[in-house]
């Protein structure tokens, strides 16, 4: 009896990791679109698409604060399991791949000197963890990116970033 309440959260959690992602209100046909605002690193709007229940593409088009320039990435997600859901919300994980395009900030290493500014492409890595409010259709993604790639002039660029997203889905 005194270790059920020990191993109640233990079996709920590692039920959630092993199942798969389950359609919610939000990521259907008709709640397929999401549109808000991503708070942090970078700092703009973003919008995401669900092809299914478990993929999605996100774009966000931002810039860092207090550094300007032009910043924009689209990332190809993939949500394989819920680590909890209810009636009222789902709190899916996701990771993906994808591509940036940056201008007009930041340093870059080049031939042994730093460089400010130019722009910059390459790849993007990303994980996070959505909260999807069924009842409002709004969700709180909370995400982790690393961008690597070449600047316009040489230099290499590496960013690892955090931002906190809001979106409503229609």
């Amino acid at each position: 009896m005194t270790l059920l309440p020990l191993l109640l959260p233990i079996m709920t959690l590692s039920t959630g990791l092993s199942g798969t992602a389950q359609a919610s209100e939000i990521g259907t046909g008709a709640h397929a679109l999401g549109l808000g605002v991503a708070v942090g690193e970078p700092t703009g709007l973003s919008g995401k698409y669900y092809f299914g229940s478990t993929t999605a593409v996100e774009v966000v088009l931002a810039s860092y604060y207090g550094r300007g320039g032009v910043y924009v990435h689209g990332v190809h997600l993939w949500h394989p399991s819920v680590l909890a859901s209810d009636p009222s919300f789902e709190l899916p994980w996701h990771f993906g791949f994808g591509g940036f395009l940056q201008d007009g900030y930041d340093y870059g290493w080049n031939r042994n000197n730093w460089n400010i500014g130019g722009t910059a492409l390459g790849a993007r890595g990303q994980t996070g963890l959505d909260m999807n409010l069924n009842d409002i259709q709004l969700q709180i993604s909370a995400d982790l990116g690393l961008n690597v790639g070449v600047f316009s002039y040489g230099g290499l660029f590496y960013d690892l970033d955090f931002y906190l997203t809001v979106r409503y889905f229609f």
